[in-house]
């Protein structure tokens, strides 16, 4: 089909994976994004790699065809995924001292949660008189900085 249609051909997942590929700005962000990815591709490695030879050949005193190029990339695949999960382990422990650096200093957290496209930003303007990036798209985000910016512009005193 994408032959025919000279265009890329994606379902609704990879639409969505894609969006969030090209927006993902943080480190974190953009492993999360690539984790996804290779989630939503693995269970598809099947057509393109029928035909596909073995990359070591069976011979005499072999004990067989050896591993196709299916498996070989599954395998890479399966280790780069695990390798993306150990990364984001430490992204997560980093966070976690950040959080308690926070709670300690007693600095003031919300959260404002919606569906996409909901109009948070513009309720966060309304309730703090700030100027929070307002944009009508699809997945846009509010990154932690500008909400800092916009609600404690001044140190937060220490008691």
């Amino acid at each position: 089909m994408q032959n025919e249609l000279g265009a890329r051909v994606m379902d609704r997942n990879q639409v969505i994976l894609d969006i969030f590929a090209q927006r993902a700005k943080t480190y974190e962000g953009q492993l999360q994004v690539e984790l996804a990815q290779m989630l939503d591709q693995l269970p598809r490695m099947v057509g393109a790699w029928l035909g596909s030879l073995s990359r070591q050949g069976g011979g005499i005193g072999t004990r067989g065809p050896g591993e196709t190029a299916l498996e070989s990339d599954r395998r890479r695949i399966r280790e780069r995924m695990k390798a993306i999960r150990k990364q984001l382990e430490g992204v997560t422990n980093h966070r976690r001292q950040h959080r308690a650096l926070r709670k300690k200093q007693r600095i003031p957290t919300f959260a404002l949660i919606g569906y996409t496209n909901s109009g948070k930003s513009s309720l966060l303007n309304q309730l703090t008189k700030s100027n929070a990036f307002v944009k009508d798209q699809v997945f846009c985000r509010r990154w932690i900085r500008q909400l800092e910016k916009c609600i404690c512009p001044k140190p937060v005193p220490q008691f």
